[in-house]
């Protein structure tokens, strides 16, 4: 289902998130919140295609560690001084609480607008100065 597929991505979406940080704790919430996408986005396929329903139980529990983890990781980002990261975290965060009516497109927003304008979300040890985008800091 198209929900399973966006659990997956969303995973790997954070990754790339929080590697703009260089923040050790926003890469393993990060990476929390990556092993609940997956989790949630392969159990689902597997109970709704397959009809497994014993992969609910791992749905509901990788679900659980990727929806607070985006509040975690939005909160960590915060806390760290990457304020710009921390709301597209939270936005995130509310665009999977919203999915069911719409919160999609609140996640294609906040994820395109990286893409878009990437210097505005990157982070660097001089004022001022953009990181370079393969992730090496001045």
């Amino acid at each position: 289902s198209a929900w399973s597929a966006a659990s997956v991505m969303l995973g790997a979406s954070v990754l790339l998130v929080a590697r703009l940080s260089s923040s050790r704790p926003a890469m393993i919430t990060a990476a929390v919140v990556a092993g609940g996408g997956v989790t949630a986005g392969v159990a689902n396929a597997l109970e709704d295609g397959y009809g497994i329903t014993e992969m609910g139980l791992f749905y509901v529990l990788g679900f659980a560690a990727m929806w607070f983890g985006l509040m975690v990781l939005a909160i960590v980002l915060a806390q760290s001084g990457h304020l710009h990261l921390a709301a597209l975290s939270f936005v995130m965060f509310i665009g999977v609480t919203l999915f069911p009516v719409g919160g999609a497109f609140a996640i294609l927003a906040a994820l395109s607008s990286v893409a878009l304008a990437p210097t505005w979300f990157s982070t660097s040890t001089k004022r001022g100065v953009p990181a370079v985008a393969d992730g090496v800091r001045d």
